[in-house]
This record gives structure tokens, C-alpha cells and sequence, in this order.
């Protein structure tokens, strides 16, 4: 399917997550209307897991904060879950609400093309780009997060023929939902995590590679950035031909400069105990989306005191390489939303950059 238009009435955005996660999802949809372009409208999908009508008014009136032009819907995904057993087996502690995205080309018949986005996100710049780009025919668009080693073999453990090396994180999740109602992929990933569900350590992430592993299109890091990433330039020469997580080095520092989507995966969420490396940027959107009920001083220990007091010494010897490395690649604009093609060309010509310039 060929990139849609930028006069059409409104991109679909979804988000999925139970009443825990209000606080963050609420960040996240905010810095999505708050960082659109003048022209673009946004529909705001949440697929609730149980998230009460309170909560849903408070996301609401956040949103309609910055503009009342878009349009915010809730699924309630209980019901569909019941159906689905299944999952029980393969969730594990996981949330079922990280599987509410492999239903949606089901949910939203009349959709051609909607961004997923977890809810552990910050958007920083307007998405129009990635739903106008040309997808090539795959079923989804993602940011590669590593590629198989020996220690971590993706594809021994989830069957991935051996050219298809790379492994992509699927917090953001561009998705042709066509591709995925005409090749039933639902029942796919479904049959997937029946099939391997003892061999899987993130499991809605693992089975979309498993399954979807020659039908993607790669994205820029820009668009599922995280600060480990960036911390990892410190240890490689600007010339190296190593992938930093399956990105090149002039890409990583792309994405440093222009982070389009910064993504706070692991386990020290801003929200709680914030000195990630965005940290000023995320507490100016949480103060600023006018959620209730947060504070950033919860959970602390004397490890927090310790990370607040050197990891800003950390970064900041990060961002004058970062600097530095930017005027070496002469980097003067944002890259374009893909650069690398389909998966199943990268598993043609395999992981050397060169073969892309």
C-alpha cells in the first residue's frame, strides 16, 4: 500500500493499557497532539484493559487541552480476551494489554493504517511522515533493536530462517492493517505464541518477530529512540562497522539529535524516579498534560540519590560526544523515515551498511 495523503481527515494513533498505566498514557497522548503540525489531526484509539470512566475523562479533557480538533475512542478489551484463552498460557506476567495491538486490524475495519505506540513513550515531532511513507508492502514498519549474536541468538529460539537477523522492538509498530486482515496475521501471531510459548522471554514482542519476521519494514531509530542506545556511542570509533543495536553509528547520533519518539523502556520509568537522560523533556510534559496525582520523589532510595547524582554526569560527557559527532557526519537535517528498505531486502544483501548508502 502506497503512503496516504497529507490532506486526509485524520491519522489513527493507538494505544493500549489498563488503569496502572493512566499516568504515562496520558504523558504520551499528550506529547502526541502536543507536538502536531497546525495540519494534522490525530484519532486517539486507547484499548482499555478495565480503565475506569474517571480516568478516561481526565485523558480526554488532557487532550482537548491542546486542541479540540482530535478525536479520542476507547475499546474496552476485556471481552475479546475472554475469547482468547489462550493467551493465558503465554502471558505470563506480562499485561494482556501488551496483545491488544495484533487484534486491532479487527477493532478498526474501516482503517487502512494506524501507528501503535506503547504508553512508556514521549512524542517528540509530528508522525505525518510515517503515515504518508510508502511501506513497501509489509505488514508493519519498526525500529530494529538488535540483530542475532551467540549470546543472543533470536534466531535459534523463535525459528527465524538465518538470513532474517535483525529483531525490532515493537513499541512502535507502524501497521498496514490490509496486509494483516488479508493474511489473517491475528491468528499468526496467535498460533505463534501457542506454538513457542516456552521459548519466549518478551512474549507479544517475540511472537510479532517470530511471525512477522520477513514483513517489515525498518524505520530510523529516531522513531523508538532510547537513551541506552546513545550511551553506547561512547564505546565505539565514529568509522566502526559495528551495528549499535542494529542502527549504524551516524544513525544513533541522527537519532540523538532528532528524536521523533523517545521510548523509556526498562525499569526506571520517568514517572516514578526520574534521571533518564530526557529527563527535563518528559517532566515538562507531564506538568504541562495537567495529569493528577504523580510525584516524582515516590520510591526513593539511596541508589536513586546515586543515580540522580552521576548519571547526569554521564550524559552530559555523552551529549558533548553526541555534539561533537554531529558536526563530524555533518548532520543538518532529519532522516527520512526508512532507509534501509524491507526486511526481506536487508536478509538479501544482510546487515553492512555500505550496501545502503
Amino acid at each position: 500500500m502506497q503512503g496516504m495523503t497529507e490532506t486526509q481527515s485524520a491519522y489513527t494513533v493507538v494505544f493500549a493499557s489498563n488503569e496502572r498505566g493512566v499516568l504515562p498514557l496520558t504523558v504520551a497522548a499528550f506529547s502526541l497532539v502536543d507536538s502536531a503540525r497546525e495540519t494534522t489531526t490525530y484519532d486517539i484509539v486507547i484499548l482499555s484493559e478495565g480503565i475506569c470512566e474517571k480516568s478516561q475523562e481526565s485523558i480526554v479533557e488532557s487532550i482537548k487541552r491542546v486542541s479540540p480538533r482530535h478525536s479520542v475512542r476507547f475499546f474496552e478489551m476485556s471481552s475479546l480476551y475472554e475469547k482468547q484463552q489462550e493467551l493465558d498460557e503465554v502471558c505470563g506476567h506480562w499485561p494482556k494489554s501488551a496483545w491488544a495491538r495484533i487484534f486491532i486490524a479487527d477493532l478498526l475495519p474501516d482503517v487502512d493504517r494506524v501507528l501503535y505506540l506503547d504508553i512508556d513513550m514521549l512524542i517528540c515531532e509530528d508522525c505525518t511522515e510515517l503515515f504518508t511513507m510508502d511501506m513497501q508492502g509489509a505488514a508493519v514498519g519498526a525500529v530494529y533493536e538488535s540483530i542475532s549474536s551467540k549470546n543472543n541468538n533470536y534466531n535459534d529460539k523463535l525459528n527465524i530462517p538465518k538470513q532474517y537477523q535483525g529483531y525490532f522492538n515493537s513499541g512502535t509498530l507502524l501497521m498496514d492493517l490490509n496486509v494483516f486482515r488479508r493474511d489473517k496475521l491475528a491468528s499468526k501471531i496467535l498460533n505463534f505464541a501457542n506454538q513457542y510459548k516456552e521459548h519466549l522471554d518478551y512474549p507479544d514482542q517475540d511472537c510479532l518477530n517470530g511471525a512477522l519476521y520477513d514483513n517489515v519494514i525498518r524505520l530510523h531509530p529516531r522513531w523508538n529512540w532510547n537513551d541506552l542506545t546513545t550511551r553506547r556511542v561512547m564505546n565505539h570509533l565514529p568509522n566502526t562497522n559495528t551495528l549499535i543495536r542494529a542502527s549504524t553509528y551516524k544513525e544513533i547520533i541522527e537519532a540523538s539529535v532528532y528524536p521523533a519518539i523517545i521510548h523509556f523502556f526498562g525499569g526506571d520509568k520517568p514517572w516514578k524516579y526520574n534521571y533518564r537522560i530526557m529527563r527535563n523533556r518528559y517532566e515538562a510534559a507531564l506538568k504541562k498534560s495537567g495529569v493528577a496525582g504523580y510525584n516524582l520523589h515516590d520510591g526513593w532510595s539511596f541508589k536513586i540519590f546515586l543515580n540522580r547524582i552521576f548519571y547526569p554526569v554521564i550524559y552530559a560527557m555523552v551529549w558533548h560526544r553526541v555534539r561533537k559527532m554531529r558536526k563530524y557526519f555533518n548532520i543538518t537535517e532529519p532522516p527520512p523515515a526508512s532507509t534501509w528498505g524491507h526486511s526481506r531486502d536487508i536478509a538479501t544483501k544482510g546487515w553492512d551498511a555500505e550496501l545502503y548508502q
